[in-house]
């Protein structure tokens, strides 16, 4: 069976965030999308402590650039679970779109 390419992207404005071409792979544990790179967002200069299921990690908000919606996070620091998401884009699934190229 083929694998295609996914295209992620903001679902308020539907704004081209990520693709699976990016090294994009699903984080279940915490309902995520992460990727190595993105486009059209910004990091946020704040850090914020992770709660509940990413409780004792710590990360910037990532915004999407055309609506301003907050659409994932890059974690800082990680317990050791979650060290392989490190300095990565991490988008939130409910704050995304998809389709297959």
């Amino acid at each position: 069976m083929a694998s295609y390419p996914v295209t992620f992207s903001c679902l308020k404005c539907r704004t081209t965030l990520t693709d699976t071409l990016c090294h994009a792979s699903p984080v279940v544990e915490l309902d995520m999308v992460a990727a190595r790179a993105a486009c059209g967002v910004r990091v946020e200069t704040s850090v914020e402590d992770g709660k509940d299921r990413d409780a004792g990690c710590s990360y910037s908000p990532v915004v999407c650039e055309t609506c301003l919606e907050i659409v994932g996070r890059i974690y800082v620091t990680t317990t050791p679970e979650f060290e392989h998401i490190r300095n990565w884009y991490c988008f939130s699934a409910d704050k995304l779109t998809s389709y297959m190229l």
